[in-house]
């Protein structure tokens, strides 16, 4: 172990060991006239450690073994410091030295020869050692990541307090204490951190503090305090149940898409607006970028598309066709039009290519927004929302052919289609679903209708849904939709009323028997409650039929949103918070990895973030028992 330098001297012993002299004459003791050659002195540091530290005054004390030298001399970086007589000792004041690593050499003369010892290193140290980091301290750690504890110095330190590795930190309401270990390079305390893998609903949050009172520097520099003054550390940390990764730098705008390819990849669609000076307005921008998750790392499927002068783009909707290739649906504004128009691209495995003309003309009836599905048999359908209904066309013969007439609830100019973009779904056998919101009649706000194809036709799936009683104050929006295995629709979409007073919100989920509508309140706001629970609520279907819902919703102010999902846990539905994003956050997208998981994907001002479950394996509430802590404590 290193010695503690912390007082204003330190000892340093140079031992010059003298066997024999080179030459001729005879040696003192007049033992013989040919004597062996001399050999060189040895310079020791109680042992040759090899390296001293110091930050103020050092003792050097040369030593010999055999007869005296005629002249001892002490050399700092090859020049004479100093010249020694007995007891060749010399106190040293490296208090106007540079801080770094200065050489130390004695020079001897002994019967007209000189000898050099061996360097000694000192490093000049007055500089206190820092914390550099503390793991874990965010909120974005894996569980490995929070099973150890580690605190990181500028530079290796050594302990003077024993109280020092005395660690504490709280986790599940209560209060752990461990020992802390000096690491091997003196660089880090650590120690280990009982953890429990987080659920999928529920993250793991720690808190600790820290004295580092008894922290010093190989030199004796006591540790940096921090800003109040004390050397004293305090912070939290947490194991989400959902982990973020940055997708995609730039300057994302309103919605993006998100699916699983092949490869159980995901691809995520999103408009970016760093080319555009003044957004038209929000959630447009001047192109569309798609990227890929390949492992740890994401890169851009071909060039950002599509390419023109003033042309602008929103709201991506990705598929994968029948190939593995994805394709992008999105609205373009294009210059001289006020009104934008549908687009589908796809992926042919080098470039993005328009799959036929515009689907809408924008002289035409007013586009609201579209969805985007593959069918049973791997054809592309787009749905789209307009001021005259909503429309679908499937792509065949490679060419857009319209499904069926335009669909609407209401007729003549009383009826009113929401300017939500409908829902669409397939059924498994070749039909779809189709979920859109209309005001049918003046006196009524939006209800939401669902209709089937069924290879010839769009037939009727029950009747106005709308959980609420008074269909004159509460309205429909933002629908979503997915089908059961056993090719069932669930519905999902926020309701809300704002007048007249009192204000009530709800996130409502609908299930069809077969027969009928069973629609159930998931997430509900009222009068004088924070917050709002209506932003992109989507729905999945997992290989089991059960439904896992995503929205998005703030915590009283815009400064603290969150992901809130409504998933199967341990036998029953439950509404929990999964995932804080930050000061802003567009829509989130969600869809279903490989095991059948929720994968995320958020928009902020400068990225594009994607969130997965926070461990490996199965999820309690998905098949399997509580697993064991990592580590216990004693």
């Amino acid at each position: 172990m290193f010695r503690c330098l912390a007082s204003s001297f330190a000892r340093t012993t140079l031992l010059f060991t003298t066997l024999s002299l080179v030459g001729c004459g005879e040696v003192s003791d007049g033992s013989s006239r040919n004597p062996p050659p001399l050999a060189p002195p040895q310079l020791e540091l109680n042992g040759a450690r090899g390296m001293e530290y110091v930050n103020g005054n050092l003792l050097v004390t040369v030593r010999f073994q055999g007869n005296t030298p005629d002249k001892v001399e002490l050399l700092h970086e090859g020049e004479p410091l100093a010249t020694l007589v007995p007891p060749f000792q010399f106190t040293w004041d490296t208090r106007e030295q540079e801080e770094r690593v200065h050489r130390l050499q004695a020079r001897v003369e002994w019967a007209g020869r000189e000898l050099l010892s061996e360097e000694l290193l000192v490093s000049v140290d007055r500089t206190r050692p820092e914390v550099v980091a503390i793991s874990p301290s965010h909120d974005n750690h894996t569980l490995p990541d929070a099973t150890t504890f580690r605190v990181t110095f500028s530079e290796p330190i050594q302990i003077t307090d024993a109280d020092t590795l005395k660690f504490e930190y709280q986790l599940y309401g209560m209060t752990w204490q461990e020992d802390l270990r000096l690491a091997d390079d003196r660089l880090s305390l650590f120690a280990p951190i009982m953890g429990m893998p987080p659920g999928p609903a529920h993250s793991l949050d720690g808190s600790a503090t820290l004295s580092l009172e008894g922290i010093a520097d190989l030199a004796g520099n006591p540790i940096r305090v921090n800003a109040s003054g004390r050397p004293f550390h305090a912070w939290t940390w947490t194991v989400p149940a959902y982990r973020s990764e940055v997708v995609y730098s730039g300057k994302p705008v309103g919605r993006p898409s998100v699916v699983m390819d092949a490869e159980h990849a995901a691809v995520v669609a999103i408009a970016d607006a760093t080319l555009v000076s003044e957004p038209v307005f929000s959630g447009v921008g001047a192109r569309m970028v798609v990227r890929r998750q390949s492992g740890e790392t994401w890169s851009t499927v071909g060039e950002p598309f599509p390419v023109g002068d003033n042309v602008r783009v929103s709201s991506p909707l990705l598929a994968l066709g029948s190939e593995g290739n994805p394709m992008v649906a999105f609205l373009q504004w294009s210059s001289g039009w006020s009104r934008p128009t549908l687009h589908v691209f796809r992926w042919t495995s080098s470039e993005w290519v328009p799959m036929g003309s515009p689907l809408n003309p924008p002289s035409e009836a007013e586009l609201y927004d579209a969805a985007l599905v593959v069918d049973g048999e791997g054809r592309p359908v787009v749905a789209w929302s307009a001021s005259d209904g909503i429309h679908v066309a499937r792509w065949e013969a490679e060419t857009w052919q319209p499904l069926g007439g335009i669909q609407r609830e209401g007729v003549g100019r009383e009826s009113r289609i929401a300017v939500h973009a409908p829902a669409l779904s397939a059924d498994g056998a070749g039909g779809l679903f189709l979920a859109w919101a209309e005001a049918e009649t003046w006196d009524n706000r939006p209800g939401m209708y669902v209709r089937h194809w069924n290879g010839q036709d769009w037939e009727r799936v029950g009747g106005r849904l709308l959980r609420a009683s008074d269909p004159t104050v509460f309205e429909v929006n933002a629908p979503s939709m997915a089908t059961t295995p056993d090719g069932r629709p669930v519905v999902v979409w926020a309701e809300h009323k704002e007048f007249p007073r009192p204000f009530r919100q709800e996130l409502v989920v609908a299930r069809w028997s077969g027969t009928s509508w069973s629609l159930e309140d998931v997430a509900s706001v009222g009068e004088g409650a924070p917050g709002w629970v209506s932003r992109s609520p989507v729905v999945a279907v997992d290989a089991q039929g059960r439904e896992l819902v995503s929205f998005l919703r703030s915590t009283g102010s815009n400064s603290n949103y969150e992901i809130w999902t409504y998933l199967p846990i341990f036998g029953s539905h439950q509404t929990q918070s999964a995932r804080r994003v930050g000061g802003y956050s567009g829509p989130v997208a969600m869809t279903l990895d490989e095991t059948g998981r929720p994968v995320f994907v958020w928009g902020g001002a400068t990225e594009l973030s994607l969130g997965r479950l926070n461990r490996e394996g199965k999820y309690p509430g998905w098949g399997m028992a509580l697993p064991e802590p990592v580590y216990q404590t004693r």
